[in-house]
């Protein structure tokens, strides 16, 4: 073999090596669960509550996996939860993946979810979802960022709560005993306002006798005076009380 077939034989073996190389995927965590903490920076109780609400939302038929990793190498969280999706083949339908990684010296978020789920939301409060956590990120509260990523979708996805009407309140029937109550109610009031009437109109305030009434016409004074002042006369024959009341037409 010449020295020139072996340097393009060793040059074409070196080529194969690099391509295959550079088109192996690199190393991907594996799932172990809906809370995958490969940072340890979860505390029991933090995962107790973070498997509570995941379990909850998986009643209301969501499913949700979280990822906290140190290594990112794409250097692009984006990418990372993309290719975290397609390598854990998560679920095309309601599926929400949350990636917190770490870039450098900075904690980065990134999640991503199935467009029935997308379509449920509206910017505000996916935009305020987002500025939240980074604010938590910023601070370097990674584990409080973490709950508060699964607490928030709690209220997001709950479903809606059947408005409880109450039953009209219907009025009291012509059977029932409050009915009568009412109606006997009611009559005594009337029957007491009638004898208040009668006593104040037609009983003599002196002698207490039945009072007596007659009217009368009466013209205004002048020969052409078009106004007349009807009276009544209440007197008492018992005791001779008078009472005049006038009225002008």
């Amino acid at each position: 073999m010449s020295r020139r077939a072996f340097w393009v034989i060793g040059g074409m073996i070196c080529f194969g090596l690099f391509k295959g190389l550079a088109a192996e995927e690199p190393p991907l965590p594996q799932p172990i669960g809906e809370l995958n903490d490969y940072a340890g920076i979860l505390g029991q109780e933090s995962r107790q509550q973070l498997q509570r609400s995941i379990d909850e939302l998986k009643t209301q038929g969501v499913k949700v996996f979280l990822l906290i990793t140190l290594l990112d190498p794409f250097s692009d969280p984006a990418q990372l939860a993309e290719r975290i999706w397609q390598a854990w083949k998560l679920a095309p339908e309601r599926t929400i993946l949350i990636v917190f990684v770490r870039e450098a010296d900075q904690w980065a978020l990134w999640w991503k979810l199935t467009p029935d789920l997308a379509s449920q939301l509206d910017y505000s409060s996916t935009g305020e979802y987002r500025s939240s956590l980074e604010r938590l990120l910023k601070e370097r509260r990674v584990g409080q960022a973490v709950v508060h990523s699964i607490e928030s979708l709690r209220g997001w996805f709950a479903p809606p709560k059947a408005s409880e009407e109450l039953p009209p309140r219907a009025g009291p029937s012509a059977g029932s005993p409050l009915f009568w109550y009412l109606l006997a109610g009611a009559g005594g009031v009337g029957m007491i306002a009638g004898l208040i009437w009668f006593a104040l109109v037609w009983l003599c305030p002196e002698c207490g006798g039945r009072l007596s009434r007659r009217s009368a016409w009466a013209f205004g004074p002048g020969r052409w005076a078009r106004s007349r002042r009807r009276e009544r006369v209440y007197y008492c024959a018992r005791c001779g009380y008078l009472r005049i009341r006038r009225g002008e037409r």
